[in-house]
């Protein structure tokens, strides 16, 4: 009778630590998804914010040296600093 018991016992025992074990193991797949989720967002805000930056100063250039190569527009008596203007 001892036998059955510590048998009932060890295998309580071993289904318990592999509910555990279960527990940890969806907890860390959990933080590891929210990470790769988060990086990704990280990594496309970065992509984004340098695709604007690039273009902010590629308008820039191009005003300016549209600016210089044909200096301001005048238009009915108005100044025009506008590139749009120049061209």
């Amino acid at each position: 009778m001892e036998s059955i018991i510590a048998s009932a016992i060890a295998v309580l025992g071993t289904l318990l630590g592999s509910g555990i074990t279960l527990a940890f193991q969806q907890r860390t797949t959990d933080r590891s998804h929210q990470f790769t989720r988060r990086e990704k967002l990280r990594q496309e805000r970065l992509d984004a914010y340098s695709a604007y930056a690039g273009a902010l100063v590629t308008v820039t250039l191009r005003h300016t040296f549209s600016m210089e190569r044909n200096g301001p527009h005048v238009t009915d008596g108005v100044t025009c600093m506008h590139a749009s203007c120049c061209d």
